[in-house]
C-alpha cells in the first residue's frame, strides 16, 4: 500500500489512514 499523504490523517487524529 503507497503511502498517500491525501489518505493520511493528521497526527493529531491519531496519524490513521481514512
Amino acid at each position: 500500500l503507497a503511502q498517500d499523504p491525501r489518505k493520511q490523517c493528521s497526527k493529531q487524529d491519531g496519524g490513521g489512514w481514512w
